[in-house]
């Protein structure tokens, strides 16, 4: 077994809540934005550079996505960043996530405890596979608000099939 790598200064900080640790060939990447690992611009920024620098480390043949703690894999994209004035780059910083995602070019599997709700079931629905304990919950709350959620819309129907997506 190889020796977990240490996460450096530029892959976990507080402002970026993403934390990465590269061990036994996996890159575990776990969102600690308590409580609820909610994605602002912040977040999603941090997370889609953290899959980027992913592409260097030929030792992490698989990408983990985890939320710290057993509350919430993710409560999804900030409300506050769904307004008029940021709504335009808070869709490029989250759609960066997918991006950053698909260039890496590397099986992903979603560790999911707790909540995963709108952006969060979203990125849970992206991965190659996902693991769900017990206590995870999925939902796409933001269609009551009359919100499409954009990547959902696309990789949902795959996931769990057409009639149950619609």
């Amino acid at each position: 077994m190889s020796r977990p790598r240490p996460t450096t200064a530029s892959e976990s900080s507080p402002a970026s809540h993403v934390r990465l640790e590269v061990k036994d060939g996996a890159a575990w990447i776990t969102l600690d934005r308590p409580p609820l690992h909610v994605l602002d611009i912040a977040t999603n920024r941090a997370l889609a550079a953290c899959v980027r620098s992913l592409a260097a480390q030929a030792d992490a043949r698989v990408v983990v996505l985890q939320g710290a703690g057993t509350r919430a894999f993710s409560a999804g994209v900030d409300i506050a960043d769904h307004v008029p004035a940021r709504v335009g780059e808070m869709l490029e910083a989250f759609h960066g996530v997918f991006r950053a995602l698909i260039e890496l070019s590397r099986p992903t599997l979603a560790l999911v405890r707790g909540a995963a709700l709108g952006g969060g079931c979203e990125l849970v629905a992206f991965a190659d596979a996902a693991l769900a304990a017990e206590s995870a919950t999925f939902a796409l709350p933001e269609i009551g608000l009359g919100c499409l959620p954009p990547v959902a819309a696309l990789v949902l129907p795959g996931v769990v099939g057409a009639n149950v997506a619609a």
